[in-house]
């Protein structure tokens, strides 16, 4: 690959550090495909003497919209995961403390779900109100998830805004007329305004990657249920 797991932040240059941002911008286009052949339009209903199990299916690859759904988001939040492990891979100064911690609180739920999936795919006892109610209770509570949206937004708006005004520090450089690189103004020079712009950039996609992972997962269980009822 272009970036070493060994590298930290301080190893990638100034002009390698949008190439980062590739793996979430990937995610963001897995999140955005049509689940239907745009060329054909959508699936036509069962004709006279069709069996009626294709009539939501795709004309060429036999999937419903809500199979090429899920496989879709389940490439997107693997692209996400790529993108957030990557920014932590490069240790302090890439990704704030809380983003951090954010991550892996949704790794960590991650595998409890796919803990109790398996255990709720070998249960024999379906009817068993104890594995019930624990197969329900994974997850955040509506409280928890409202917190952690707060948090988000929070980090996600101060970030913003710092990049807001090193952007604006940039087109200042430019309207001036500013051609050594190395002038310092504003308590920058131009490599340096650069860099951290990029950099506040990679943190504030990566508050969006965490929102995005968190809201595929509501999806991916709604698309399971739909899934169920077309089976």
């Amino acid at each position: 690959g272009i970036f070493s797991k060994n590298e930290s932040l301080e190893d990638v240059a100034t002009n390698s550090l949008e190439l980062l941002g590739v793996e979430f911008q990937l995610g963001r286009a897995f999140l955005m495909l049509p689940t239907i052949n745009s060329n054909n339009g959508p699936a036509p209903a069962a004709h006279s003497g069709v069996s009626s199990n294709n009539k939501n299916n795709d004309d060429t690859t036999g999937e419903t919209p809500s199979m090429t759904r899920k496989k879709n988001v389940l490439l997107a939040v693997e692209y996400f995961h790529g993108y957030l492990k990557r920014l932590e891979n490069l240790g302090e100064g890439m990704l704030l403390p809380d983003t951090i911690k954010d991550y892996h609180m949704l790794l960590d739920l991650e595998d409890e779900r796919q803990e109790i999936d398996s255990e709720k795919y070998n249960c024999t006892s379906s009817n068993d109100s104890n594995n019930i109610q624990r197969f329900n209770n994974t997850g955040l509570s509506p409280a928890q998830t409202r917190q952690l949206k707060i948090q988000r937004y929070q980090r996600k708006k101060s970030t913003s805004q710092t990049l807001s005004h090193l952007q604006s520090l940039l087109h200042r450089r430019t309207r001036l007329q500013i051609e050594d690189p190395g002038e310092i103004m504003d308590g920058y020079d131009y490599e340096s305004l650069l860099r951290n712009s990029r950099i506040e950039t990679l943190r504030e996609c990566a508050e969006e990657a965490l929102e995005e992972m968190q809201s595929s997962r509501g999806e991916l269980e709604m698309l399971e249920m739909a899934l169920t009822m077309e089976s």
